[in-house]
């Protein structure tokens, strides 16, 4: 997971302290943190969209990433939900592009297995808030490289298939509209 501090997010950005602790006061943060680190997923949404373009990478630039590749952090059906809306065109083709490729990965990773297919959706909606696909997805050079998923494909979906299989990402969009 990637976070970020309130302090660290108004100097990315070059807004007051004030601004910074208004944006964030609704989103969610890292528990038992202090002074209080927000995972990044969660506060992109919270920039304003005229202003995302250029801000998106100086808050990657500013974050700190956690030891744990396989972290997406509290409350991750809504960080996801959130993200997923705030993605520009180009992020969504690219999340497109490595959800494909999560997939090939793990599918050579865990050959002969349908265990994890009831957990299909849930892991392309969660995958965004992990740590290499958030930068893949947030970098500004159009062909940058993406995450070696057959490093983390199958562990990140071990961990995360934890949830209800009958998770519906449509769903999930319907109610956020």
């Amino acid at each position: 997971m990637l976070t970020i501090y309130q302090s660290d997010y108004a100097d990315c950005l070059s807004v007051r302290r004030a601004t910074a602790c208004e944006r964030l006061k609704s989103s969610v943060y890292v528990p038992d943190s202090w002074p209080r680190r927000y995972p990044l997923a969660a506060v992109l949404p919270t920039v304003p969209a005229p202003d995302r373009a250029a801000g998106w990478p100086r808050l990657l630039r500013g974050c700190k990433a956690s030891s744990d590749p396989f972290d997406v952090g509290p409350d991750p059906i809504t960080v996801a939900t959130t993200l997923n809306a705030a993605l520009d065109q180009g992020q969504r083709a690219r999340l497109f592009r490595a959800r494909k490729l999560f997939d090939a990965a793990l599918c050579d990773t865990l050959v002969g297995s349908d265990e994890l297919a009831p957990y299909l959706s849930l892991l392309h909606h969660l995958l965004p808030l992990q740590r290499e696909t958030l930068i893949f997805l947030l970098h500004p050079d159009p062909d940058a490289t993406p995450p070696k998923f057959e490093e983390i494909a199958s562990g990140f979906a071990l961990r995360h298939a934890r949830w209800d299989p009958r998770f519906n990402l449509n769903n999930i969009n319907q109610e956020a509209a």
